[in-house]
């Protein structure tokens, strides 16, 4: 038999839990060939197995072969890990650069791993992070197995004590903090076990588990049938390990929340000083939004903003409630309702409102009722000359009718303040294709918690502000009501 087929029946047996027969194969093959394809199915077969020394040789030798793959590295990684040798593990770890969203999801979960045990918790803590706000994968949910991975344990005994700067804070806006809470709510689907968490288990419950893959153990439906009280035993110790944990996690996410809704009028003003005010904009109505206490009245002083504030004020002071609903965006979840009836219910004060002309706009827009959008948001832009925002839909709509010159039109013509010139150039070219579906793609807004870089629609955006935070003097900007002419001068 030929190295191709003892590799290939190594394979096949460690795939049908025939693990001393699949070594047997592949020490054969190895013995012939110590080939780069074969180093790393025999290092997969030894982590399958849990004989770690070996399989750290064997990842040894790995790394001597040049151009490495992700998956061969990072199973490197875990033989490194699980042997003991968990510096050399994070060290190559982080040599690691993910080429897609899911390898970013394994690479930064990894080194939360690696750093949690060597007790560099602040790292720890950004890795695992950076993990969640990439995304998870359902084949092991890394949002639900994180909260029982005996490696992450020592992350969440000192979590609490890690203080949380405004930079962190900024950074980490987007982890969808109550997404992953809600995820871990119910004890069931079972979080995902690997070796280390099966030795870190109380003994009893190990005899329901079977191999999944390299690293990783699933309960065995048999297992789970001849012993259902074990089974239910198990799902509640899983439960009782994790709560504490994801509780240490959600107050994280509080501080993190808090932190960033206090520093938002500090942000609304830096955004005006730079011509951003629907970026200012969105600030303001997150700050009002987030706190139901919060009312106009509670934004300080901000002389950029002084129209934009004292139309909220008069809103609010008309009718509470309608102000409330256009705050909240609740014409999100009636669009047709809003357009035939919200809209003309609404109180005077709110119906003039640039709010309620955006979101008359954007409901139409959603509708796939494009003219009257595009009218809706031009009344918007005639009472917020200042905002980009209904600008940049406008262009949206406009390319949904056909009209890309138009759109290339407005685009050549919005001021640096509008629109940056890396921004800006990619979007023209996105309209020189006529690309509709990716005309604002990764830069408009879409984060939960806003914060100046608006989600790569202004790069550079939160640096600039932390710099600004700590003492650096930004340009002097006044306010004018001839805004609009002064950005979008030969844009019609």
């Amino acid at each position: 038999m030929n190295t191709q087929q003892l590799t290939i029946e190594a394979s096949a047996l460690s795939d049908l839990g025939l693990l001393e027969e699949a070594t047997s194969a592949i020490e054969k093959a190895l013995a012939v060939d110590p080939s780069r394809n074969v180093t790393h199915i025999a290092l997969k077969i030894y982590l399958r197995r849990g004989l770690f020394a070996r399989a750290a040789e064997l990842a040894d030798q790995l790394l001597a072969f040049t151009g490495l793959t992700e998956t061969e590295t990072h199973n490197a990684c875990l033989a490194f890990n699980f042997s003991g040798r968990t510096r050399d593990a994070y060290e190559l770890e982080k040599s690691i650069k993910p080429t897609t969203p899911g390898q970013e999801v394994i690479t930064e979960y990894g080194l939360a791993c690696r750093a949690s045990l060597l007790g560099r918790y602040r790292d720890a803590l950004r890795h695992i992070l950076r993990s969640f706000s990439v995304g998870n994968i359902p084949t092991w949910n890394p949002w639900r197995k994180a909260f029982l991975d005996s490696e992450l344990a020592p992350l969440w005994e000192n979590a609490g004590s890690i203080p949380i700067s405004l930079s962190f804070a900024m950074r980490f806006a987007g982890v969808p903090f109550g997404r992953i809470v809600a995820e871990n709510a119910a004890s069931l689907p079972l979080r995902t076990v690997d070796h280390a968490d099966l030795n870190a288990m109380p003994e009893r419950f190990r005899c329901l588990f079977v191999v999944a893959d390299e690293v990783t153990f699933q309960v065995s439906p048999r297992q789970e049938q001849r012993q259902p009280e074990l089974f239910r035993e198990f799902v509640r110790w899983q439960q009782e390990v994790a709560v504490g944990r994801v509780a240490v996690f959600q107050e994280i996410g509080r501080k993190v929340r808090r932190m960033l809704w206090e520093k938002q009028p500090a942000m609304a003003e830096f955004q005006a000083s730079h011509g951003r005010f629907g970026a200012a904009r969105q600030h303001l109505l997150f700050f009002l939004r987030e706190n139901c206490d919060t009312t106009p009245a509670s934004i300080p002083a901000i002389p950029l903003l002084f129209p934009l504030i004292e139309e909220f004020r008069t809103q609010h002071a008309e009718n509470p409630e309608d102000f409330r609903r256009l705050v909240a965006w609740e014409c999100n979840n009636n669009l047709l309702g809003f357009v035939e009836d919200g809209y003309d219910s609404l109180s005077p004060a709110n119906k003039s409102s640039g709010l309620a002309q955006l979101a008359l706009g954007n409901c139409l827009y959603r509708l796939r009722r494009h003219e009257e959008a595009v009218r809706a948001l031009k009344d918007c832009w005639n009472r917020w000359p200042w905002d980009e925002t209904p600008v940049m839909n406008i262009v949206s709509g406009l390319a949904c009718m056909g009209k890309w010159e138009e759109c290339e039109t407005i685009v050549l013509h919005l001021s640096p303040d509008f629109l940056v010139n890396g921004v800006r150039k990619r979007v023209l070219k996105r309209i020189r294709n006529r690309s509709l579906s990716s005309l604002w793609k990764g830069i408009r807004f879409n984060q939960d918690v806003p914060t100046p870089s608006m989600g790569g629609l202004y790069p550079g955006g939160d640096k600039a502000f932390l710099a600004a935070a700590r003492g650096r003097k930004e340009p002097q900007r006044t306010f004018s009501h001839d805004f609009r002419a002064r950005v979008l001068e030969g844009a019609k």
